[in-house]
């Protein structure tokens, strides 16, 4: 199983949309790869290192072997997990709205 940790930087005051912090969008990326998917906050694209650390395992993974902890408030970060369709997202605190909601 391939983990990757995620930790908020700050407290969000403008809500962040993540819906590329899924299984799905992880599993083939690097690490640094990673850092740089972006996300909208507000009115302003950024990439997810300048709101996230990004720690964990830095070999590729299948999806269904992707876990992905969230240490921390993500309670205004909405859309994570989006369309997901297989691996663990595990949150050691609040998320945000429409957490694993399927587009279909």
């Amino acid at each position: 199983m391939r983990r990757i940790i995620i930790k908020p930087k700050m407290d969000f005051r403008i809500s962040v949309e993540a819906e590329n912090i899924s299984p799905d969008r992880f599993a083939p990326l690097n690490l640094e790869q990673m850092r740089k998917l972006t996300v909208w906050q507000g009115n302003r694209q950024k990439v997810l290192s300048d709101l996230f650390v990004i720690e964990g395992d830095d070999a590729t993974a299948n999806v269904e072997d992707m876990i992905i902890q969230l240490d921390g408030d993500f309670s205004n970060v909405k859309r994570i997990g989006e369309s997901m369709t297989a691996g663990v997202i595990e949150a050691q605190g609040s998320v945000g709205m429409h957490a694993g909601n399927s587009m279909s």
